[in-house]
């Protein structure tokens, strides 16, 4: 299960034990007039929670970024401004799982970063991740009685 709140996740490792799993630092450059495509390795998710602009900017240029994944059209995810608007936060975040293809560009003159993290993408109803261990020894005395 996730914690929302901290962004871990649980995850049950080779003993059948849940474990904690620590999300990994995700960053993009997007060079002026060119996209860029990504996608998350199976297993993981990429969540995009910010968007920057690079150095040096032009004075009063708003810059747009857009995002398309292979689901979906073109859409605009935030502008950016310098001076009034350097970078935003999308909340938290888009999460892009394994399998999807995610294409990014800008209108502007000058680089645009794209910042999140790489977390575990796993199916909260896993086989056996809510069966009680204990169970298991209690079915086992029952067996040697017999």
């Amino acid at each position: 299960r996730r914690d929302r709140h901290n962004h871990r996740c649980l995850r049950r490792n080779p003993s059948n034990k849940l474990s904690l799993t620590m999300p990994q630092f995700f960053g993009l450059e997007i060079p002026k007039g060119e996209s860029k495509k990504f996608a998350a390795d199976e297993g993981d998710s990429i969540v995009i929670a910010q968007a920057a602009l690079g150095l040096k900017p032009k004075a009063g240029e708003r810059v747009t970024v857009f995002l398309k994944t292979n689901d979906s059209p073109e859409l605009a995810i935030g502008s950016l401004t310098m001076g009034t608007c350097d970078q935003f936060s999308l909340g938290t975040g888009l999460t892009f799982s394994s399998g999807e293809t995610v294409t990014v560009r800008h209108n502007g003159s000058t680089s645009v970063y794209l910042t999140g993290r790489v977390e575990d993408d796993f199916d909260d109803e896993m086989p056996g991740m809510y069966e009680d261990d204990s169970h298991d020894d209690d079915d086992e005395e029952e067996e040697e009685e017999e």
